[in-house]
C-alpha cells in the first residue's frame, strides 16, 4: 500500500497537515460507479442519500473537508451534509457519513453525477 500520507501539501501554519484529493462519479441507483479518491475510498451503505468516507491509512484528526458536486443533467441543487465522522481507534478505519439531498430532500445521487472531494487531515505519526 501506497503511504499517501507522507506526501506534504502544506495549508496555513499547521504542521502535519495532508491534503488528499479524490473524484466520485456516482452510477445507476446512485450506487458509486467509480472513487478515485488517493488515501481514501466511497462507498453506498443502505439508506436513500447515504455515502461514506473510509479513509486508509489512520490520522489523528479531521481539520477540513469539501465536496464540489458536478450536478450533469441534474436541474436542482445538490447539497453534501456530514452525517456522522468516526476516527476509528484499535484497528477501525477513520469513516465519514455523508448524507446527500436535492431541493431539501435525501436523495441517491442522479447517475452520471461527480462529487470533487478534498479533504485536509492532520496525520497520526509525526515524520511517518
Amino acid at each position: 500500500m501506497t503511504d499517501v500520507l507522507s506526501k506534504r501539501y502544506p495549508m496555513g501554519s499547521m504542521n502535519n497537515v495532508i491534503t488528499l484529493f479524490g473524484t466520485v462519479t456516482f452510477g445507476t441507483s446512485g450506487a458509486v460507479a467509480n472513487s478515485d479518491g488517493e488515501g481514501f475510498a466511497v462507498s453506498k451503505p443502505t439508506g436513500t442519500g447515504l455515502y461514506r468516507i473510509t479513509l486508509t491509512q489512520k490520522v489523528q484528526r479531521l481539520v477540513g473537508m469539501s465536496i464540489m458536486p458536478v450536478v450533469g443533467t441534474s436541474a436542482t441543487d445538490d447539497t453534501w451534509q456530514v452525517k456522522s465522522l468516526s476516527m476509528g481507534g484499535g484497528t477501525a478505519a477513520t469513516t465519514i457519513d455523508l448524507h446527500h439531498t436535492e431541493a431539501g430532500s435525501a436523495t441517491d445521487a442522479t447517475s452520471g453525477e461527480i462529487a470533487l472531494i478534498t479533504l485536509h487531515v492532520v496525520r497520526s505519526v509525526v515524520g511517518g
